[in-house]
């Protein structure tokens, strides 16, 4: 007959040492993010996902302008960057690449344009939404955050994809 054990209340796993169960500790040095290189038409990229996103929360809480479908926008975007990466090293790819990133650049102007008139109404006319006007300026903040940087990703992309000129580290995005 084997002795039966008996837990105690206070340890009932047996452990050398007590621990505590609220708090969660992790090594996050194994934890895989979710980011890219920051190549420059990545960065249009991002940009124009979120503006889009932001538009389309905007339009989602009853204040619309007059535009095409937002996810239109998102799929041409998404259509040029695999463009932009499957040129390689071809024949011609320079070429190409500066006609792809060109439709890129009209694409980020158009949706900056969207942008700004979906922050505009938003800052005049947020009562008629169900927001706070808390709620409405981090949406505004967002906005202003990404159009901020936006023309500065254009022209940094424009100098070593068309210019095919060097940025400086201490000037890039």
């Amino acid at each position: 007959m084997t002795p039966k054990v008996v837990l105690e209340p206070s340890n009932p796993l047996e452990l050398k040492n007590r621990i505590e169960l609220e708090t969660v500790w992790m090594d996050t040095t194994c934890l895989k993010a979710n980011i890219h290189h920051p190549v420059d038409w990545l960065l249009l990229r991002d940009g124009t996902r979120t503006l889009i996103k932001a538009i389309k929360l905007i339009r989602k809480h009853g204040l619309k302008h007059h535009m095409q479908n937002p996810e239109s926008f998102l799929t041409a975007i998404n259509q040029l960057c695999m463009a932009m990466t499957h040129q390689g090293r071809k024949k011609d790819s320079k070429k190409k690449r500066k006609t792809t990133f060109r439709k890129m650049k009209r694409l980020c102007k158009t949706v900056e344009g969207h942008a700004h008139r979906h922050r505009d109404m938003l800052e005049v006319r947020w009562e008629q939404t169900d927001w706070t006007q808390g709620q409405a300026q981090d949406v505004i903040r967002r906005i202003n955050g990404i159009l901020k940087q936006l023309p500065k990703a254009i022209e940094q992309a424009n100098e070593r994809i068309i210019g095919e000129r060097q940025v400086l580290s201490k000037d890039k995005i």
